[in-house]
This record gives structure tokens, C-alpha cells and sequence, in this order.
């Protein structure tokens, strides 16, 4: 009717057959990654200290990030750690 002003609303940018071949092309490019040792701890170590915050964030954005640890390297899986309930 006349007084109908809804939007129809557009398809998605993506297929889900798209997003899947993404997520697999940047997991298997991450798995070949790891295996070329670009993930090794002396180069994380590396990344760490070249890493630096963004210039337009707020003092208060900082403190959100300090609390939370956004922006933050994930630190891994510790060996010694057992997943199981035994």
C-alpha cells in the first residue's frame, strides 16, 4: 500500500559457500604459516614490540584495552596444560 515504506533488504555480500572458501583459504595460508616458523616466539616477540596503539583512540579507549586486552597477542596453549577431566 501506499504508506509502506519498508526497504527491501539486499542481498548478502557473500555466499555462505564464499565465506566458507575465505575462512579455509586464510586457515590453510595460517597452517602453512606456523609450519614456515613465522609464529616462532622470537618472531612474536618481535611483533610485540613493533606493535603500537592507534593514534585517534582516547584515553579512556587505552584503559578499556588495558582492562580487557583487546589488541592484545593471544599468548597460546600451554603444554603443560591437560584439557582432560580424568
Amino acid at each position: 500500500s501506499w504508506y509502506d515504506f519498508t526497504v527491501k533488504a539486499p542481498s548478502s555480500a557473500w555466499t555462505r559457500q564464499e565465506l566458507h572458501n575465505q575462512v579455509v583459504s586464510v586457515e590453510k595460508e595460517l597452517r602453512e604459516r606456523a609450519i614456515a616458523g613465522d609464529f616462532s616466539p622470537e618472531k612474536l616477540e618481535e611483533l610485540k614490540q613493533k606493535m603500537s596503539p592507534r593514534p585517534d583512540l582516547t584515553e579512556e579507549d587505552h584503559a578499556l584495552a588495558a582492562k580487557y586486552g583487546w589488541g592484545r597477542l593471544h599468548p597460546g596453549i600451554d603444554p603443560d596444560d591437560d584439557d582432560d577431566d580424568e
